[in-house]
């Protein structure tokens, strides 16, 4: 088993493309569109910028930040305030 609870031979990234390319969820006409988090953030992180996006059943709403101590703190202050429990970095 390796350290992801996968096939052996398997990775991560492996199992993402066999999804992607062998039609699993998000085959053309089969997307998903709900949450499968309900209290998800989307994070595309950059040297100087974090541009955050929150999706909840009640709420979908998109935040930048900076990167300094202070920004990042606010940055995880509104990601608790949003009840977020998972995040995803791209």
């Amino acid at each position: 088993m390796s350290p992801w609870g996968l096939p052996p031979g398997s990775t991560p990234g492996r199992v993402l493309a066999r999804s992607a390319a062998g039609g699993g969820p998000h085959r053309a006409g089969r997307c998903r569109r709900e949450p499968y988090v309900p209290h998800g953030a989307g994070l595309d992180i950059h040297k100087r910028l974090i541009v955050a996006t929150v999706l909840a059943p009640d709420q979908q709403e998109t935040r930048s930040f900076g990167t300094t101590t202070a920004e990042v703190l606010a940055w995880a202050d509104w990601l608790t305030t949003c009840g977020v429990t998972h995040v995803a970095m791209e």
